[in-house]
């Protein structure tokens, strides 16, 4: 799961540098927020899931590898690369009080492995509901609920996990050319395995497995009238950001007699940091916008990385979006990021599409 972008198509048009404060009087403060945070590029991080999708995939991963030597496997020589279908629907209502907004989120994400000695093809799904504030025009804060179901075929099984969970965001314009994305969220789940071992006898593991992440992005803002060197009508935005996850897999007696918990211990670290420089152009409804993005990412922290040495990664990441005169947004979004060994990558597409009403 990567990305979910999504603006109401008033703001969109307001966000465009035609439009100021002082030219739209008596809008919401709802409405005067986002225009403020999202010319900033905050609003772009804070509904973009790239990095979180990017991460669960690689972990997965990794586990499968952990399981495939555990099996009796090779110890080296392991790879992997993922391509990921995204479609998403999102929905969203202003409320009564012109600062707050009810967001619906429904999405899946359909996972194709490359061939290689571990392979998981799988799919998940995603639904949240989310309360969104704006207590000023520089703030945003949200509060959400959501549900996840994920299915994945690897050598020789399956594997599968249903959540249940929370997610707190906030957002904040620190200054005129900064400002900062912050999220954390928290996965109550269950987690299953089945291994046919012979005819009659299949491996049968089911454990809790929950999930804490937490990711933060510091997020500048730049146009021509900044640097020369900005073409017109653009808008640059460099990115410093970082994420944490700590996942807590519960002890148990599988259906062999063997108790295990994770296939490296109980609990599993996976940290990293990176710079990005994103170009956007500002465009009126209507209008095709196209976006780009160049970033490095770094590992930081990594305790599922024994039989995979990939560090560091390039991401790239090309977009088009289109808000339509009623409200609603198309987004169309490839990403990739590529491991600078040759040992790991993910990439994928995501197609957006956002409901005002």
């Amino acid at each position: 799961m990567k990305r979910n972008l999504a603006f109401a198509g008033l703001v969109a048009m307001l966000c465009h540098p035609a439009f100021a404060d002082d030219k739209a009087p008596g809008l919401p403060q709802g409405v005067l927020a986002q225009i403020n945070l999202g010319r900033a590029g905050l609003l772009w991080q804070s509904y973009s899931n790239d990095q979180y999708g990017t991460i669960q995939t690689r972990i997965g991963e990794a586990r499968a590898t952990y399981a495939a030597v555990g099996a009796g496997g090779p110890t080296t020589g392991y790879q992997d690369g993922n391509t990921v279908l995204i479609p998403v629907l999102k929905a969203g209502h202003a409320l009564a009080d012109g600062k707050s907004y009810l967001r619906f989120e429904l999405k899946g994400a359909f996972d194709d492995a490359a061939a290689n000695q571990v392979e998981n093809d799988g799919v998940v799904s995603f639904l949240q509901f989310t309360y969104q504030t704006f207590p000023s025009v520089d703030t945003m804060y949200s509060f959400g609920v959501f549900a996840e179901n994920a299915n994945y075929d690897i050598v020789g099984g399956e594997v599968d996990r249903t959540g249940f969970g929370l997610r707190l965001d906030g957002i904040s314009r620190l200054s005129d050319h900064w400002g900062v994305a912050a999220r954390a969220q928290y996965s109550l789940g269950e987690a299953g395995l089945r291994v046919p071992i012979s005819p009659g006898v299949t491996l049968e593991r089911d454990q809790g497995s929950d999930i804490f992440y937490t990711q933060v992005d510091l997020v500048g803002q730049y146009r021509n009238d900044d640097m020369a060197w900005i073409p017109g009508g653009w808008a640059l935005y460099p990115i410093i950001g970082g994420q944490y996850q700590r996942n807590s897999i519960e002890e148990v007696t599988d259906s062999l007699g063997g108790v295990m918990s994770g296939v490296n211990g109980d609990t599993e670290e996976y940290g990293t940091a990176w710079v990005k420089a994103q170009l956007q152009i500002e465009v009126p409804p209507g209008h095709w916008a196209p976006n780009f993005t160049l970033g490095f990412e770094r590992e930081w922290t990594n305790s599922l990385d024994d039989y995979v040495d990939e560090p560091t990664y390039v991401f790239v990441e090309a977009s088009l979006s289109k808000m339509f005169e009623n409200g609603n947004r198309l987004d169309l979004i490839y990403g990739r990021h590529q491991g600078l060994n040759g040992d790991r990558y993910s990439q994928s597409l995501l197609a957006s599409f956002n409901i005002a009403f």
